[in-house]
This record gives structure tokens, sequence and C-alpha cells, in this order.
């Protein structure tokens, strides 16, 4: 679930983009427009290390929704979304 999946044909592997935006949207979580509440979604899953502070960036917050899309990508806890015809 939110990624974008592209295949490389000339290098054979596939690759992928995560969207922050569309997993906070499916996991019904606020943006980073909003982020306290996105700390606050963002506690289910059980992370570590200071990212509650105040000094987190909205940008950092979506780079760390962005981890937990990979770390679930790697144990199969997603889908992919787009048209793969697009590449």
């Amino acid at each position: 679930m939110f990624f974008a999946h592209m295949m490389d044909k000339s290098w054979d592997f596939e690759s992928s983009k995560p969207t922050p935006g569309a997993a906070h949207d499916i996991w019904g979580i606020p943006r980073q427009k909003d982020p306290q509440g996105l700390k606050q979604g963002l506690k289910r899953f059980k992370l570590k290390g200071k990212w509650l502070s105040p000094e987190v960036s909205k940008d950092e917050l979506d780079a760390l929704t962005c981890a937990i899309i990979v770390r679930e990508d790697l144990v199969g806890n997603t889908i992919a979304i787009g048209d793969p015809d697009e590449g």
C-alpha cells in the first residue's frame, strides 16, 4: 500500500516510491499540516527514537513515514497503487 512501483527494464529491478500523504490518508491520521496529530497517529507503529520531540520537522515526519512504508513493504504489508503501465 502507498507505493508507486516502477520497473526499470534496463537494470531488471523494481523500485518503489513511498507516498507519505497517501499513507496518512489510508491510515486515517493527519498529514503534515497537523504535526502533533501526525505524531499521535504514528505512535501506533511503536517507533523508537526522539521523533516525538518538538524539534522534529514536518519533512522529517514524512521521511519517518516513508521508512515505515518501506519496513511494512519488506514484510508484505503493502499494496501497490497507481497504473503499472505508466512505469
